[in-house]
């Protein structure tokens, strides 16, 4: 019996309920994480969705405003030229010239400008980027508005309008307002924090090549943009979403083009989401379900406890009494079992297993009975099959008959003591040689009897005469009978059954001898001619 330690069953069942349910509380955990974790994303992708078609959509705003404001003054009844230069003088110029602080406050512009058709400033208001000389060009062949972001430092709108008068194109006017605005906007909009990258004068090998224009909070936005510019590559932000951490907090960057025109080229939109609450309510959310879960667990163990405390009393006396099983007592095993408290209301397993040991018992007594009684007879009967085994070995050795047997493939497997005396061999030499080699190479025609014998489906005894090829001083003559036994459940073997009729041959050979040799002469007489 192992003596290592004890445990409990009750423990045991316990903690390996517990454990399994704390394994399976865990897995639903850690999926019901991923799930939450999945959802979140999803979340998040859907807003940044939403974040960027907002800021697309103020974009276009913006540019709205601005071409309707320079629709305004871009169709004239007419325009007074000034001969020496052919620069035209419009009326909107006084206009603009009047009311620009006004314009300018209730618009919200930057600065405006008007080009003759040359593409020659004429008349300028506020503070006024210069744009690309070819996009006035474009602007007066096509006929066409042209809208631009101009970002040297700080980002602007620019709107180009072609300005008609007499139905004849004389010049391009054009208006700009600031982009920071726009960023404005889409903070009050979103609640989240946004800036513009334009190209960096000084690139650095460690740092993005682009740098913030405007941004939303810059004071504490700045310090999370110099930590990832040191950590993060750019592509990592570019149109994918990327949550980073800046002390303690967790931050979704994005980045994307301004316009779907210059995709690749900044300036590009930066976006500063701060989900640390998002992901504290995650979090707590889990550790709330997984403490839940473990707490239920507890008090389910513990009621646990209470139940099998009581239920394996019984079993604990069955373990006790079983010992006695064991020692053969079956007599003291039935008594305790007997005096049992068994359930008054109803039965359970445990009275179950309780009456089965006790019928158990009975019924390993009566065949212990019964085996002592079969063993017995079997002892006996041993004794008379041993008896019987003996004097058949007996018989076999006695009779004067040379008994072998072989396998399918002429190895010898059994002699008696006949063989043994006629082959002059010990009985180890003897088996497990080929039979074949005890015929003379030179009788074909018994190898090939005993070839067909082996290889038959149909075999067929059959009896000859032949010399036994040992080493001895005169020739043994040997009369075979060989046939196949297919003993039941076994292989087939060869029973070869000999007499040996040496003398015989002797005799017949004196008798012709005498017949045919004439004993005075020893010479042939007339019936050998």
């Amino acid at each position: 019996m192992n003596k290592g330690h004890f445990i409990s069953l009750r423990w045991k069942i316990a903690l390996l309920i517990g454990g399994v349910f704390l394994f399976l509380h865990s897995i639903f955990s850690y999926f019901l994480y991923l799930e939450a974790n999945e959802e979140f994303i999803q979340t998040r992708e859907h807003i940044q969705i939403k974040h960027r078609n907002v800021a697309h959509a103020l974009t276009e705003d913006s540019f709205l405003v601005l071409g309707q404001f320079a629709e305004s003054f871009s169709v004239l009844k007419s325009a007074q030229q000034i001969e020496t230069d052919k620069t035209p003088v419009l009326p909107v110029f006084s206009t603009l010239d009047e009311n620009w602080q006004q314009l300018q406050f209730i618009w919200d512009l930057e600065g405006a400008v008007f080009f003759n058709k040359h593409s020659q400033k004429v008349r300028q208001w506020g503070n006024w980027l210069n744009p690309v000389e070819s996009s006035i060009q474009q602007v007066l062949k096509t006929e066409q508005p042209d809208y631009q972001i101009i970002c040297p430092n700080t980002c602007f709108q620019s709107v180009l309008i072609p300005v008609m008068a007499n139905s004849q194109l004389i010049g391009v006017f054009g208006v700009s307002r600031s982009f920071a605005d726009t960023v404005i906007k889409f903070n009050k909009v979103t609640g989240s924090d946004i800036g513009i990258l334009i190209s960096a004068e000084n690139g650095d090998a460690s740092t993005w090549p682009y740098k913030t224009s405007v941004i939303t909070h810059a004071e504490f936005n700045k310090l999370i943009l110099n930590s990832v510019f040191q950590t993060y590559p750019f592509e990592a932000f570019f149109e994918q979403r990327k949550t980073i951490t800046y002390n303690q907090a967790f931050f979704d960057l994005t980045v994307f083009p301004i316009s779907s025109q210059t995709a690749g080229t900044p300036p590009f939109f930066l976006v500063i989401d701060n989900i640390s609450d998002e992901q504290k309510i995650i979090s707590d959310n889990l550790q709330k379900i997984w403490l839940l879960g473990v707490i239920s667990l507890i008090l389910s163990l513990l009621l646990m406890l209470v139940v099998l405390f009581f239920s394996l009393r019984r079993i604990h006396r069955l373990s006790t009494a079983l010992p006695l099983l064991a020692e053969q007592k079956y007599h003291e095993f039935r008594e305790v079992l007997t005096h049992q408290s068994i359930s008054v209301l109803t039965t359970d397993e445990i009275d179950v297993l309780s009456q089965t040991a006790i019928s158990l018992s009975n019924r390993l007594e009566d065949l212990e009975k019964e085996v002592k009684s079969n063993i017995f007879k079997l002892v006996e009967q041993g004794y008379e099959l041993a008896n019987e085994r003996d004097f058949v070995r007996q018989l076999i050795d006695v009779a004067p008959i040379l008994i072998i047997t072989q396998d399918i493939n002429g190895i010898i497997l059994s002699v008696n003591q006949v063989v043994i005396d006629e082959f002059t061999m010990e009985e180890s030499a003897i088996i497990g040689r080929v039979f074949d080699n005890y015929i003379p190479q030179t009788d074909f025609e018994y190898l090939s009897q005993l070839v067909q014998l082996r290889v038959s489906d149909n075999p067929k005894p059959f009896k000859i005469d032949s010399v036994l090829n040992i080493n001895s001083l005169q020739p043994r003559y040997i009369s075979w009978i060989h046939s196949v036994v297919k003993p039941k459940n076994k292989a087939a073997i060869i029973l070869s059954l000999g007499i040996d009729i040496t003398e015989r041959k002797q005799a017949e050979e004196k008798m012709i001898k005498m017949a045919t040799i004439d004993p005075l002469t020893g010479m042939k007489n007339r019936r050998s001619f």
